[in-house]
């Protein structure tokens, strides 16, 4: 055999030696494979982005046809002297290499990079995790090592390094609050079939006339094809040639044997007698009756015979309606129903190429995320609703809140303290107090007034917490800005409230653990989303109802084993939001949102989040008439059923009850905590 010259010899050493590697520091797994696992202590240094710009033009330019911004570069340059350290020279060009990477995948469509979309790339891929084969080892090891691997029989060796890497994670940094009028804007294209980023919008109240009309069309088309993707609605491989003939089986499914088809509204033209089965959008005719309308035509709808599934029916909704076209070009409808759910793993499956929130996560890595996810069992998010702080007992519930988490260890401390308006009795324009001087103060100086103190039982009643804790606060219909009793002249989704009025929180809290939020807003945790809206809106689904137009009440649903119906009523508006994919699925006269696309980006529930908050202010009637608080029910996610968990924490009650909420993140489990004042 002939030798080969050493210069030309390929170097025997292994890759991984250095241990301050950024990307695989630690040591081999079983099987030879390298885990990328915590980083051992390293002397970082502060390198300059005029250093790191030959090696990253390389990498970026060259290699993936990227353009680097200056912010980037800037970005990058911090990274790589924290991780690498002075060794820097010799193991940034791999970390490059697999954030290049991961940002083709990602954002193809977008060559330049910036600050702004590197800094959730490079974060989801601080998890520890296996190092990739395509940027850290060549072919020829990766195929040694999964034959080394199978060999082997197991890779406990590897689960266990990433397990112990993962408790070295700090949770708090992927905890990330996203704005309404932030997220990134998406829309459906129906000839597709596929969601995808539409143009940068200006984020305005104003929109064009034809924006409302649009926005219900884009609603349709994805809403159907969620439809079709249910198994009753997909046609069978192989027919039955025994139709059923029974008189009461509708039309639709004699004819298509095991399934449900969809008719379109204008192919019922010269149809009349026969029975069908449509999909469309509930609204109201000129003449005050109910008409459904897809994009093609509309039909009257006669509901004295109707049977109600589970949820709210009310004008904008869209629905599912069994029925006879009949002569007078009216569809009796027998059963009508809202559009079956589909559970978030599916829809994300079904679009896996879209990042509907921005975070940046390619699906290969979430099961990396799942795994140190749920090694850190102490991680829990407070929620307290309806903070009246012009109230001296909400006052008081808020400081034993504070006080109970603050006496807390370290981990068992909570992520985040969300506070959910309203955050004063009245309207902030009808606020009234009285200063240290005796004069009287109205309006916003009141009102910012109400911050400070609160801002100073923070200070004196939760130091620890100051610390570690982020504070979330998500306005009401009453605060600013809004004209007291007019909440409809401030659409959803709301802005935060003015930084103008919590500048002392803010400062005692700091940039990184004060979040004033939207409403609604998103939280996402490494692979969880948690929504969180607060509106009164099943009231208002309860005043619009059509139930009294129908032969029967809507029947109970099903939430799956181990889960109890309570309150019917908190069920049904669970329920209707989930199926109608959106926070506020009404028409005109209700919805009180604005038109803009990017409106119906903050609203929009497609794919369902992990958990839904629901905040609701006060009581509520109930269908017997009885007052209920809003105390909450709970759907769990990770069961059979395609509902997520659902929260509706409670209102304090003329002052006998105050009640917050505690989140555990590890299991999405509930604890609803009492102080009785």
């Amino acid at each position: 055999m002939t030798s080969v010259a050493p210069i030309f010899a390929r170097r025997q050493t292994d890759a991984h030696e250095d241990g301050n590697h950024a990307l695989t520091q630690g040591r081999p797994a079983a099987g030879g494979l390298p885990v990328a696992v915590a980083p051992r202590p390293a002397l970082a240094v502060k390198l300059e982005p005029a250093q790191l710009r030959p090696l990253a033009f390389r990498v970026f330019t060259k290699k993936y046809n990227l353009t680097l911004r200056s912010d980037a570069l800037v970005v990058l340059a911090t990274h790589i002297g924290t991780r690498c350290g002075q060794a820097w020279r010799t193991t940034a060009e791999p970390i490059l290499d697999e954030i290049a990477r991961s940002w083709k995948r990602l954002r193809s469509a977008e060559p330049i990079v910036d600050e702004a979309n590197l800094l959730p790339i490079i974060k989801s891929l601080d998890i520890p995790h296996p190092a990739r084969p395509a940027s850290l080892v060549t072919r020829e090891d990766s195929i040694a090592a999964a034959a080394a691997t199978t060999a082997a029989g197991t890779g406990d060796s590897a689960d266990a390094s990433i397990t112990g890497a993962s408790l070295a994670v700090d949770p708090r940094q992927h905890l990330r609050c996203i704005d309404a009028f932030t997220q990134p804007a998406i829309r459906f294209d129906h000839v597709r079939g596929v969601f995808e980023h539409r143009p940068k919008l200006l984020k305005t109240s104003l929109a064009g006339p034809e924006a409302r009309t649009d926005n219900l069309r884009e609603r349709y088309h994805y809403l159907l094809a969620r439809v079709k993707r249910h198994e009753s609605f997909q046609r069978p491989a192989v027919l039955s040639t025994h139709l059923p003939s029974s008189t009461t089986t509708p039309r639709s499914t004699q004819e298509t044997g095991s399934y449900h088809r969809i008719t379109c509204i204008k192919n019922l033209l010269g149809r009349q007698g026969g029975r069908f089965m449509l999909f469309g959008l509930l609204a109201r005719a000129p003449d005050g009756g109910l008409v459904l309308e897809d994009p093609d035509d509309c039909v009257k709808l006669d509901l004295s015979k109707a049977q109600l599934g589970g949820g709210w029916f009310v004008p904008g909704c869209f629905v599912l309606v069994d029925g006879v076209y009949t002569r007078e070009e009216v569809l009796r409808v027998d059963a009508i129903g809202l559009p079956p759910a589909e559970p978030r793993s599916e829809s994300r499956d079904c679009y896996a190429g879209c990042d509907f929130l921005g975070t940046a996560i390619e699906r290969s890595h979430e099961r990396h995320l799942r795994r140190t996810e749920l090694t850190l069992t102490h991680s829990k998010i407070v929620i307290c609703n309806t903070c009246h702080l012009d109230d001296p007992r909400h006052l008081a519930a808020l400081r034993k809140c504070l006080t109970h988490y603050d006496a807390l260890p370290d981990i068992q401390q909570p992520l985040a303290i969300v506070l959910v308006g309203d955050f004063c009795t009245t309207g902030f324009a009808g606020l009234a107090a009285d200063t240290a001087a005796g004069i009287e103060v109205a309006g916003s100086p009141a009102y910012k007034r109400l911050w400070d103190d609160f801002a100073a039982l923070v200070e004196a009643s939760c130091p620890k917490l100051i610390k570690r804790t982020r504070f979330i606060c998500v306005p009401g219909p009453n605060d600013p800005w809004t004209v007291p009793g007019s909440p409809d002249l401030h659409p959803l989704p709301r802005r935060p409230i003015p930084q103008a009025f919590t500048t002392r929180l803010a400062r005692i809290l700091g940039p990184s653990n004060f979040t004033r939020a939207s409403n609604p807003c998103r939280i996402t945790y490494f692979t969880q989303e948690l929504v969180i809206l607060r509106d009164d809106v099943t009231a208002r689904l309860q005043r619009l109802n059509i139930s009294g137009l129908c032969a029967g009440p809507a029947a109970p649903i099903d939430l799956g084993p181990g889960v109890a119906p309570i309150w019917p009523a908190l069920n049904d508006t669970a329920r209707t939001l989930i199926s109608q994919a959106s926070l506020s699925p009404f028409a005109d006269a209700g919805g009180r949102t604005h038109d803009h696309a990017f409106a119906a980006d903050a609203l929009r529930l497609m794919p369902l989040p992990t958990t839904l908050i629901l905040c609701q202010g006060g009581v509520m009637g109930d269908v017997s008439g009885k007052l209920l608080q809003t105390t909450g029910v709970a759907l769990h996610a990770r069961t059979q059923t395609c509902f997520p968990q659902t929260l509706l924490p409670t209102a304090t009650q003329q002052g006998k009850e105050a009640r917050w909420t505690q989140l555990t993140l590890h299991d999405n489990s509930i604890d609803y905590m009492s102080e009785y004042i």
